[in-house]
């Protein structure tokens, strides 16, 4: 009996001796993740905030800052030459008939001989009562990234508010994208 106790005692210190493997220990969590909130290939994203918000570019330059929500657009049909525009202005408190819009664009392109041209990018402010006609803030010719931070508040975007940063971002494709 001492002989068995014996070998299953040189058994178990043998096997304590064998060196184990190293178990991994789990990542580390980031500082902060990215998520795409908006669908793949996003043409229009209007973001606001419950309080003041900042829209800057990727050098920190604010191109924004203020109440109102902001409003990006990719494929803007305008005339090429917007002083020109001699077009009567809807009710803003009316939903605008993109249709008529249009239409009442090509005839006055017609008649003033003013190009219709397509902006790539656009970057302007949403006030009440504003002009839809009024020149961007920012233009360029392929989608450029921002960042909105909401100053004490929320940001919204499609109607839902987040908190932290919202970012207009490019995917893989060129498309834009809105990351939280």
């Amino acid at each position: 009996m001492r002989a068995r106790i014996a070998v299953l005692l040189v058994a178990a210190v043998a096997i304590s001796a064998v060196p184990r493997a190293a178990v991994a220990a789990p990542p580390a969590l980031p500082a902060f993740v990215r998520v795409n909130v908006a669908e793949l290939g996003v043409e229009y994203a209007k973001i606001g905030s419950t309080a003041s918000l900042t829209a800057t570019l990727g050098d920190g330059t604010v191109v924004y800052r203020g109440y109102g929500s902001t409003i990006t657009r990719l494929g803007v049909r305008r005339l090429a030459d917007p002083s020109r525009t001699v077009a009567a202005l809807p009710d803003p408190d009316e939903r605008r008939n993109r249709i008529s819009q249009l239409r009442e664009a090509r005839l006055i392109a017609r008649l003033e001989e003013v190009a219709i041209v397509t902006i790539p990018f656009e970057f302007s402010v949403e006030e009440s009562g504003g002009d839809p006609f009024a020149p961007p803030l920012v233009s360029a010719r392929q989608m450029i990234p921002l960042r909105f931070e909401a100053n004490d508040g929320l940001l919204t975007f499609d109607g839902r508010a987040y908190r932290g940063t919202l970012e207009l971002a490019r995917d893989d494709e060129g498309d834009m994208i809105v990351v939280n």
